[in-house]
């Protein structure tokens, strides 16, 4: 199995390259390569969301851009991300998603020839392997003020989610704030209509889209369709380069779960007793009739807002954004909670040679939870529980999502080398403070962690 997924991952990019000699096709695409050291003590519930404190070398990301221009006012993109281990291994013990259920993998190592099929997880990372659909879409450029672009495409919003390369990230990874906590969607399916409007040295690009919202939601009526955009000003001429922007996302999350229960008959005797097996308890079978539920475990409506800025002058970079979700659960009379994130960055660039630069940089970060768990008697009884309390929000924001806190804020200093103008090798340390929630028996020295990390890019 290993042996055929390697033949068809090399066929694939041969077949490509191949493509890519024709007229208006391009193929271009990124990879890198990761070095951590987590520093978490042993009762630190980070150790319980697949992570500990051995050093590792780990195949990051391989991501493909495959660029079609058949026409002077049409374009297809489609970008491919190949995370970890391409081949698709799973070791014994790790978890996957896979068709929108946890599967544990607790015997042999198990290998999957569609990985397709591989739920994505934030980006399509998991703890072992995936291959993800980053964005394939299809666009008509009507003129500079009008174009209409169909498919999956990355959400318009902030500065990280869009440019998402590690060769254009300036830190080994992203924020918690903007990747390990998803307040927008990353990607979406459906319509947008974009343009640009110049003047003078000031240009303004907006956004507008329609979608089926996270995860690809289904839409039963006008108001179950995801409404979102974006607007960006720039100006050239400030320093060197400043743009500014505003993001707002509206849309609806469900979670729903399916299953078929086999109807079955207690045994009787003659005289209408239960008949009893060795353990004293009574006999079923099957009686042939099958019965479909449903259960409607989430429903909520999502209010994103988020503002970003970025400023470059005289070799400083200035860079800062702020997301906010509020979530209204329809299950719970619009009960509401939300989710904020924000950071600064600040970095300098030495320009030491005409290929090699250098840039120290630091990060601040802060993140907030409210209320995502908490006990609600007016809950339906098919909400979700967890740790015994009912689940006002099923979002997956990792700790947060958890209870394991409800406030974080995290330091990151790190130097990113640029060598040759299209790789970078970047060198970071990040110490997260992680606040525990008030039902958590975790205290807050626990929750405190840090990471050593160094990483490889390289752009193609």
């Amino acid at each position: 199995m290993k042996r055929w997924s390697m033949v068809a991952l090399v066929a694939f990019f041969l077949a490509t390259s191949i493509i890519s000699a024709q007229d208006g096709f391009n193929l271009y695409g990124f990879l890198d390569v990761d070095a951590d050291l987590h520093f978490i003590d042993d009762d630190n519930p980070m150790l319980l969301n697949s992570h500990d404190n051995s050093f590792m070398f780990r195949q990051g990301r391989l991501h493909k851009y495959f660029d079609y221009r058949p026409h002077d006012n049409m374009r297809v993109l489609t970008e491919v991300g190949f995370h970890w281990q391409p081949h698709g291994r799973f070791e014994t013990g790790q978890r996957m998603v896979l068709n929108s259920q946890d599967v544990d993998v607790a015997q042999d190592p198990v290998e999957y020839e569609n990985l397709l099929d591989l739920r994505e997880s934030g980006r399509g990372e998991t703890p072992a392997t995936s291959v993800s659909l980053q964005r394939a879409w299809m666009e008509y450029n009507l003129s500079q003020y009008s174009n209409i672009r169909i498919g999956r495409f990355i959400t318009p919003v902030g500065i990280w989610n869009v440019d998402h390369g590690s060769p254009v990230i300036v830190t080994a990874m992203q924020p918690y704030s903007t990747g390990f906590v998803e307040v927008f969607p990353t990607a979406q399916t459906g319509l947008m209509y974009y343009g640009r409007t110049y003047l003078d040295m000031y240009d303004l690009d907006y956004k507008i889209y329609v979608s089926s919202g996270r995860d690809v939601q289904p839409i039963d009526e006008l108001a179950d369709i995801s409404i979102g955009g974006n607007v960006k000003f720039r100006a050239i001429d400030w320093g060197e380069g400043f743009e500014f922007g505003l993001s707002a996302y509206t849309g609806i999350d469900r979670a729903q779960s399916q299953w078929a229960d086999m109807g079955l008959t207690m045994l009787v005797d003659p005289q209408g007793n239960p008949i009893l097996d060795d353990a004293n308890e009574p006999i079923f079978i099957p009686d042939g009739h099958v019965r479909l539920d449903t259960e409607m475990h989430q429903q909520t409506r999502e209010h994103a807002f988020g503002v970003d800025a970025k400023f470059e002058f005289n070799n400083f970079l200035f860079q800062s954004e702020f997301n906010y979700n509020l979530l209204k659960n329809q299950l719970a009379g619009d009960e509401e909670s939300s989710v904020f994130g924000t950071y600064f960055l600040c970095g300098y660039t030495f320009h030491i040679d005409p290929n090699f630069n250098l840039m120290p940089y630091a990060l601040f970060e802060y993140i907030q939870a409210n209320d995502l768990y908490e006990y609600d008697s007016s809950l339906p009884s098919n909400a979700v529980f967890y740790d015994g309390r009912q689940i006002n929000q099923f979002h997956d924001y990792g700790l947060f999502s958890s209870g394991y806190a409800d406030q974080a804020h995290g330091l990151i200093l790190g130097v990113n080398a640029n060598i040759f103008g299209r790789s970078n090798i970047k060198c970071q340390y990040t110490h997260i403070n992680m606040n525990r929630d008030v039902n958590s028996s975790s205290d807050n020295d626990a929750m405190n962690f840090g990471v050593l990390s160094l990483q490889f890019t390289v752009a193609y």
